[in-house]
């Protein structure tokens, strides 16, 4: 079994409109803290892979001490990270993510099209996508065939910020999605393929 950590829409640096500057800069701080904690927890259960699905950021800009923080707490982490972009902090070549020195264990999905990474030590293929724009009308448009994508792997994950309706009949053949407004394991929201 494959153990993973999903954490989604933690909106770092969102600006706190509502609270004067002082506690709104508190506040931030201790965002950027959870980041040390959810490195911690991923490291301490012993999981194997971390998502971060969408909407990591606030926008597409983030504070230094911010990238700091999330560069050094992703450093900590011993598993594979994957970050897919989501409508608030979508990628692109001037965002945080294609700006920072991100560790080698993270992949940053950087389109909208459906791509893979084989994770052979799992056995397992991650499939993901990520925001380009706000909108991203592109964003999972593609068809997708686990039969000849998945290559047969048994465990596919999908960190996306948002799983459209591209999936149709072929989200019951997936082990797990992981969404920015919520995750559904497949096998008990859907049911089963017919083989």
């Amino acid at each position: 079994m494959i153990r993973i950590i999903h954490a989604a829409d933690l909106h770092l640096d969102s600006p706190f409109e509502s609270l004067d500057a002082e506690k709104a800069s508190v506040r931030r701080s201790e965002q950027r803290a959870l980041l040390e904690r959810i490195a911690a927890e991923v490291n301490q259960r012993n999981a194997d892979l971390l998502f971060l699905a969408g909407d990591l950021l606030d926008s597409g800009s983030a504070y230094a001490e911010t990238g700091e923080a999330l560069l050094a707490a992703l450093g900590k982490v011993r598993v594979p990270v994957f970050i897919a972009p989501g409508n608030h902090d979508w990628y692109s070549r001037r965002s945080p993510y294609a700006l920072l020195p991100f560790p080698d264990n993270v992949h940053i999905f950087r389109t909208p099209r459906l791509e893979s990474v084989f994770l052979p030590e799992l056995g397992a293929r991650v499939w993901g996508a990520g925001y380009t724009s706000p909108s991203c009308e592109a964003l999972l448009r593609e068809e997708f065939d686990p039969d000849t994508d998945a290559c047969a792997i048994g465990d596919i994950v999908i960190p996306v910020d948002a799983v459209a309706r591209c999936y149709g009949e072929y989200s019951n053949q997936l082990s797990i999605v992981c969404k920015g407004v919520q995750t559904v394991p497949t096998q008990q929201a859907m049911p089963k393929a017919k083989v």
